[in-house]
């Protein structure tokens, strides 16, 4: 008897080895010359929309949210130059960094907000399951 797979899982591999790519070719040209604080806004400005690409659109299981949070933890470490989570994590508060995991409900929910108040037909067919999620995400935002 054949059983599928009820749930819908994407891959974040390629979000992953984009990220990777644009945060090295940005760290190789500035190394150590530049302030941690330049870094830590390049990476705020060009490489975390390489990670976030169009996961607000997408169902992100936890385990796939905490392996987002690991690699901007690890990308602190190599910028500060410290093995220490405790560190990483005075550091992003420092520099008023949210996790990914709160910046892909966030935005989850702005889509959701945006897609429920859409005229468009097909999106109105959809809109009931739409309505169901952003209920649940302002529950756990909440």
């Amino acid at each position: 008897m054949w059983r599928y797979n009820t749930k819908f899982k994407i891959s974040l591999d390629n979000n992953k080895k984009s990220f990777y790519r644009s945060f090295n070719a940005i760290f190789v040209k500035i190394g150590r010359l530049a302030s941690e604080e330049v870094t830590v806004d390049l990476l705020c400005v060009k490489c975390l929309p390489v990670l976030m690409y169009d996961l607000y659109a997408c169902p992100v299981c936890l385990s796939d949210k905490r392996s987002l949070d690991f690699i901007i933890t690890r990308t602190f470490m190599k910028i500060f130059q410290t093995t220490s989570v405790d560190v990483v994590q005075e550091c992003q508060t420092m520099f008023n960094f949210r996790r990914v995991s709160d910046l892909i409900l966030e935005r989850k929910q702005t889509f959701l907000q945006k897609f429920c108040s859409c005229e468009n037909g097909i999106c109105q067919v959809l809109a009931f399951m739409a309505t169901d999620e952003l209920s649940s995400l302002c529950t756990s935002l909440s």
